[in-house]
Formats: structure tokens, sequence, C-alpha cells
């Protein structure tokens, strides 16, 4: 790959395009309706340690069955499109199998989830050691969303609790959209910050 699209990647292809991708790139870009493909089951980034942006469509990623994004030191920003990491479109579910961490990026400002991606995820949630994470966002409050439906949301600080959480040191503002940790057991906030 030359050096111009290194900095900028917009995927077309998955999962070959991912592991063809140049390891300085610093900007994925993934169109809608990409990377369904059944051979797609675990997304993991952390082969790419220089991205700062990672941008999902709407309507991706549906057979993925683990997302993790971890030891990024230079992510800047995480955008999910609507109805992506998800069997259910526009709907919901409940499947134990299916996790989503974001762990150990330090420079990590916005998490943004389209509604009803990750509908059907109701495993592991984790969002720790993202010291600056500032906004996060799932679903919308206007309308119907369901992410998560089905999990805990826990949100702590460096304590390791059983199930879901995240650090809170720099965290300004939530919105958690209708429905989503609709089903939801445990309801944590807490920060282990001075």
């Amino acid at each position: 790959m030359n050096d111009a699209l290194a900095s900028k990647v917009i995927v077309g292809k998955c999962p070959d395009m991912i592991t063809q991708m140049d390891p300085t790139t610093t900007e994925m870009i993934i169109p809608n309706n990409s990377c369904n493909e059944r051979a797609s089951r675990y997304f993991d980034l952390n082969s790419f340690m220089l991205l700062e942006k990672v941008e999902i469509g709407n309507d991706c990623f549906s057979e993925v069955y683990r997302f993790v994004i971890n030891g990024m030191p230079n992510l800047k920003s995480v955008v999910i499109g609507k109805n992506s990491f998800t069997q259910n479109k526009d709907d919901c579910g409940d499947n134990p199998h299916r996790s989503f961490a974001i762990t150990n990026c330090p420079s990590l400002k916005i998490i943004t989830i389209g509604q009803y991606s990750f509908s059907d995820y109701s495993g592991e949630f984790v969002i720790q050691n993202c010291n600056m994470l500032k906004h996060l966002t799932i679903g919308s409050i206007d309308h119907d969303s369901s992410n998560f439906h089905d999990a805990n949301f826990i949100l702590e600080g460096r304590n390791r609790a059983w199930v879901s959480y995240i650090d809170l040191i720099s965290l300004q503002s939530i919105e958690i959209g209708k429905k989503a940790f609709n089903n939801c057991v445990t309801l944590t906030l807490k920060s282990s910050c001075c």
C-alpha cells in the first residue's frame, strides 16, 4: 500500500482488506453494508497501533461475535452507525456469546454507537482504562435503539467488576438511547478517581 493511502483507508472488502491494511494507517472508514461475511466473527484492530479514528457505517459486521479494541494509544474516536454488529436489524436479541470491549485506549475521547447496533449482544460490555473518554453515546434518546438490550451496564473506575466497567475520570456526557440496556439487571456508575 502506498504512503498516500496509509493515512486513511476506506475498507471495501472484509476481512481481506483489514488484514492487508498498512500498520501505519491512522484513519479507517468502513462504508455501509460492509463486512457481513460469515468469516468475520472477531473484530480486532490491535495490529493498527497508529489508528486515530475508526468509523463504521450502517449495517456492517452482522456476523461478528466479539468486538475488541485494546491497547491503542492514539485512538481518539470510534463511531459506529445503525444496525451494525447485530443479526437482529431494527430489533433486539439475547446472545450471551456476543461481547464488546474497548480497553486501554488512553487518548480515546468519543464513542458513538447508532441505533440497534449491538442489539443482540448480551455478553460482557467493557470500557476500561480509557481515561480521556469525554462523550459516550449509545443509541438515540428520541427513538428506540435497543443497543446491548439484554446486557448489564456498569460504569466503574479502576476497580474490576465482574461484568462491565468504565473509567470515569474525564467523562462529561453519557447518552443512552431508548431501550438500550433495556433488560439490564445491574446499573452502576462509579469512579475510583479523586
